[in-house]
């Protein structure tokens, strides 16, 4: 952040003079970014205005990806994080990915601007971020909102979108855009462009006359739309709250529609047809979210359990007109309070008939730019509430967070801070109190009977106001308020600056205050020895010991199903009957290709318009990416709510007849309230282990079911034959619901189809995809056998869709073609762990090519074939699958073509698998490639081991027996002849010499490493020893190594 905020300068008006601040500079910054082409080849939606411009991005964006487009949408501001300002597919950029692409652009930049080409300005710079994300993730549209005025904005560089729009027009930013509507009009119409349609909303005239003539001058033809007609919405409701919105909706749908026709994808009939809206433009329109805007939030700090009686009414309304919009909104909110998000309305509904009687205080949390006119601000708001009835008790003036620098601190004096402006608000608003602007005569009713103002905390007060140094304060005060006066509800309205909104957010919903870092490390503390003190655990680390505190030993499956009944009770302690049995749940088992399978199906499904559910196991990384929304991993803020939900009513209602469950029993039953508190279309489901008595089987009437390829594994668990192993996976087979399976040796067949017999399951063996069908295009998950569970997924895609009434599935019997969304699902699924490239960027940020690791959680001795044949293929001709790897890797081919490579083995697996078998086929399938391993290197899961990060894990800390068992077989293996062809191994990169200090035991072609910190370390000391070598790992055995060396590898 502080590169970024190094980029912050005072903005300027645009005119003739200036040029827009040198406006021509973004063409040189475009062109060092090496940007020009894909800006021209962008399919942009550009969006001006003054107010409604994010609130129309927002429905334009959620419409499109509901018709199952791949979007990008650029905002501005940003409420809590960065990168808020950079959605894709409707979810905030990754920060993984945010700090690549930043990198990327501010380093370059760096490098070749000079005197008279300077770093651009902060907008400027996330302006130019933003085309380089949209272009580098391939989006299908580019949603762009227009920062400030048009004209010379840092998004007007596009030079031909597909369609324009302005929102309605107001008195904003005058000191930069001008005085008059005309004038501001002029500025907003800077984004019309010669011949490209534009729409607007109903104008003041004076606006409405310049947009008319700009456009008549560019031949630009101008619509003006109509608000939506709610009735088109059949019953539901907006997204986004506000009867304003209706104008903002019906823009919206001018712009989808348009955009549709042009780009040759729909005819756009239903814009002269009034009488309806297509499915997917409906369901764009009513799950449409903005943070910030008419948004309700409980707080839980006063009460977990009962959040009603401190409530913030947060919009981040600064205009005359829009304050006017945001009163009324509160106004007719505020005496019937109903949160919008599903955990807050499900928490505070249990308590609406306490609260009835309870009376209610209204209290203003204002703050505004001092370049706004208060004057004007806050009598429209005061007076719309008035004739609403709705009279503030209290207001109370803060300065924003991003004023001062101790944000955490309630000791800032406010000689540390400039609270002039704050007190002349304070000064207008009892003025506007006094001349009684604000209410009807009648005195305010006697609820909260006192509300002192804290002399500690409180720097100014006044009869109805009070200013606060900081806004932490100023929180603090209202919960202190709240605990002294327990018969009264506070609802605080937070307005006046999008600023304020965002770190009022940070505070209430308890979000880290420091904001994203861009050089992410570790924060310790000392104490008063010199000594480093491991910080306070945050609140998901919590949430992790408490889940696996529910860690058991898996015992083998059999009738009792390890008390498989108790998952019922666990269900009606949740209420999560009814929910369960109107889900239309995929489900899926297997032992090989359920999770690509699974991931295949969710890609289809989201492409093809569904809100999505998809949950899966293990985890790599962090345990939401479980739980995937629309194929992206639950935020953490919704994890956390619903675990806690979860966890905390089990805790209660369990017993020592009805103990916990244990963790993946738990993990299941919260993937279970989380698709049916977040309303999923279908829910994916893959079997945990076995299928009979997993604990996704409590779903009692899927809508299809899928078997994966079968083979060998967890025979400790399932048996020990293929036709055990195949009943166990045939349990999640229904009365009459019909399944699908893949080719199968004969034993597990036969199995199967007397399982589906007597269920009258009607069971279809499904073929591999047929590569010709998807375009001369490639899966989105690498290696050969993808095509097998790629056929799985079309047939469980097929039977879903028709048996949810959503289309025929002819292309079942029609092996000629496949959707369109169907391909494009296919094709841009991804799943990490498996086929992986991942380059290390720690040795040469700009030069990842010299050690690269492959990473496949193959673990059986089928899918470790698999494995060997793909790393066999991909090992002399690497490409990376990102684009941002493939970018960097690929100014450097030629360099790295003249060097010799070297092929390293990195592995762990359980103790219950036999290495004798999985290790020989692995050897045995790259040497008949021509690729042989110069060392393998044996460790354990970082999960072994507490100290994750250090590099003095000592043998006696941890125990490696398992580790010398694996070197032992390897070390056999690889006597002569047994590892290879006889030829003698290509003497590259010397000796590969094990330091004493990081390797353990070390054998003739071998090492065992205590961690997996330190096998990297000694990794990437043997790189840059060898610099004339490129070296290839392959990392396999076992997920939860590749988890690990993710985690370590991406740090």
């Amino acid at each position: 952040m502080d590169a970024l905020s190094s980029l912050i300068t005072k903005r300027t008006r645009a005119d003739k003079t200036n040029n827009g601040d040198r406006f021509e500079l973004l063409f040189d910054y475009i062109k060092i970014l090496d940007l020009e082409e894909p800006i021209s080849q962008m399919k942009v939606i550009h969006v001006a205005g003054t107010k409604g411009k994010g609130s129309t991005c927002t429905f334009t964006e959620s419409i499109l990806r509901n018709c199952g487009f791949h979007t990008g949408l650029f905002t501005s501001p940003h409420l809590i994080d960065v990168r808020e300002r950079f959605r894709l597919d409707g979810v905030d950029i990754c920060e993984e990915k945010f700090l690549a692409y930043f990198w990327w652009c501010f380093d370059r930049l760096k490098e070749k601007t000079t005197e008279n080409i300077p770093m651009p300005t902060y907008f400027r710079f996330l302006a130019l971020l933003a085309f380089k994300i949209f272009a580098a993730e391939q989006v299908d549209v580019a949603i762009l909102e227009v920062g400030l005025g048009g004209k010379f904005d840092a998004t007007n560089v596009v030079e031909a979108p597909v369609v324009c729009a302005i929102t309605s027009l107001g008195y904003d930013h005058m000191e930069i855009l001008g005085n008059t509507l005309g004038e501001i009009a002029g500025e907003k119409a800077g984004i019309f462009k010669y011949l490209i349609p534009a729409f607007t909303v109903p104008q003041p005239d004076e606006a409405m006359r310049v947009l008319e003539e700009k456009a008549s001058r560019l031949d630009v033809p101008l619509q003006v739309v109509s608000p939506l007609d709610a009735n088109l919405l059949n019953g539901l409701k907006l997204g986004l709250e506000g009867d304003h919105q209706y104008v903002n909706a019906g823009l919206a749908i001018a712009l989808c529609s348009s955009w549709l026709q042009r780009t040759g994808h729909v005819e756009a009939a239903h814009l002269e047809n009034t009488n309806s809206l297509p499915e997917q433009f409906i369901k764009g329109l009513t799950t449409a979210s903005l943070q910030g805007r008419a948004q309700i939030v409980p707080d839980r700090y006063v009460d977990i359990d009962n959040p009603g009686d401190l409530v913030f009414y947060l919009d981040g309304a600064h205009s005359p007109e829009s304050l006017e919009v945001c009163a009324r909104w509160f106004s007719q909110q505020v005496i019937s309070y109903q949160p919008q998000d599903k955990s807050s309305h499900e928490l505070v509904s249990k308590h609406l008939n306490e609260r009835a009687w309870k009376k209610s205080t209204q209290i203003l949390l204002f703050n505004c730019l001092s370049v706004r006119d208060p004057q004007v601000l806050l009598p429209r708001l005061m007076e719309t509430c008035a004739s609403h009835g709705v009279r503030f008790r209290k207001a109370l003036f803060v300065p924003n967070i991003s004023v001062y620098n101790k944000v955490g601190t309630h000791s800032l004096p406010p000689t540390e801070v400039d609270l002039s402006w704050q007190f002349t608000l304070q000064r207008i608003w009892e003025n506007l109190m006094q001349s009684n602007k604000g209410g009807d005569d009648r005195p305010a009713e006697a609820v909260g009977e006192d509300l002192k103002d804290d002399p500690e905390m409180c720097v100014r007060s006044g009869e109805t106001s009070a200013v606060f140094s900081s806004l932490p304060l100023a929180i603090k005060w209202l919960r202190d308020t709240v605990r002294l006066n327990q018969s009264a509800r506070f609802q605080v309205l937070v307005t006046g600056s999008l600023h304020l909104v965002g770190d009022t957010l940070r505070l209430v919903k308890n979000l880290h205050l420091k904001p994203l870092s861009l050089t992410p490390r570790i924060a310790m503390a000392e104490d008063g020895n010199g000594s480093l003190i491991r910080p306070q655990p945050t609140p998901f680390e919590m949430a992790e010991d408490a889940l696996w505190s529910l860690t058991t030993k898996r015992i083998r499956a059999d009738r009792t199903g390890d008390r498989f009944d108790l998952l019922f009770h666990y269900i009606k302690i949740l209420d999560l009957e009814e929910p369960i049995s109107k889900m239309k749940v995929i489900h899926v088992a297997g032992t090989k290709g359920k999770g690509s399978t699974c991931t295949f199906v969710e890609s289809i499904l989201r492409n093809c318009g569904f809100h999505t559910g998809l949950f899966t196991s293990p985890h790599l990384i962090n345990v939401r990416e479980r739980f995937r929304l629309d194929g992206v991993d639950i935020c953490e803020e919704k994890y956390l709510a619903y675990f806690w939900w979860c966890f905390d009513r089990l805790k209660e209602k369990t017993s020592e007849d009805t103990p916990m469950p244990h963790c993946f029993r738990f993990l299941a039953l919260l993937a279970f309230k989380i698709f049916a508190a977040e309303q999923v279309d279908v829910a994916i489901l893959e079997v945990g282990l076995g299928g009979l008595f997993d604990a996704t089987n409590v779903v009692e009437a899927p809508v299809v079911c899928g078997i994966t390829s079968l083979g060998y594994d967890h025979m400790e668990l399932l048996g020990n034959t293929l036709g055990e192993i195949a009943g166990e996976k045939a349990g999640i087979f229904k009365h009459g619901v019909p399944a699908f399976t893949v080719p199968q040796p004969d034993e597990a067949m036969s199995v199967l189809e007397e399982k589906a017999s007597r269920l009258d399951v009607p069971l279809q063996l499904v073929l591999p995809l047929d590569a010709k069908l998807i375009n001369g295009l490639k899966l989105g998950l690498e290696g050969e056998h993808q095509y097998v569970n790629a056929g799985l997924a079309i047939a469980l895609c097929s039977s879903w869709l028709q048996r949810t009434g959503h289309g025929e599935a002819a292309h079942l019997e029609n092996t000629n073609s496949l959707p369109e969304q169907f391909i494009k699902g296919l094709t841009t699924a991804s799943l990490q762990g498996r086929a992986q490239i991942v380059p290390d960027r720690y040795v040469d940020i700009d030069n990842p090519g010299d050690l690269v690791f492959y990473l496949d959680g193959a673990h059986s001795p089928e899918s470790l074939e698999v494995c060997a044949r793909w790393f066999s293929q991909q090992v002399i001709s690497y490409q990376p699958q990102d684009s941002y790897s493939h970018e960097l890797v690929s100014k450097h081919l030629n360099e790295r073509a003249r060097k010799k490579s070297i092929q390293i083995l990195l592995f762990n697996c359980m103790s219950v698998r036999d290495p004798q078998l999985l290790l020989p086929r692995l050897i045995e399938t790259c040497a008949s490639h021509g690729v042989r391993f110069k060392k393998a290197l044996f460790v354990p899961n970082t999960s072994l081991g507490h100290k994750v990060a250090s590099n003095s894990l000592q043998p006696t800390e941890i125990d490696l027996s398992w580790q010398f068992t694996l070197q032992s077989v390897w070390e056999n293996l690889m006597q002569p002849n047994k590892g290879g062809d006889g030829k003698p191994t290509v003497d590259v990169g010397g000796n590969l010499e094990d330091e004493s200090e990081m390797c353990v035991r070390s054998g003739e072609t071998s090492a065992v490493f205590s961690s997996v910190p330190l096998a990297i370390k000694w990794l990437r000391d043997t790189v840059q020893q060898n610099q004339s070598v490129r070296f290839e790992v392959l990392v396999t055995g076992s997920l939860y190594l590749v988890g690990d060396v993710l985690k370590l590898v991406k740090k």
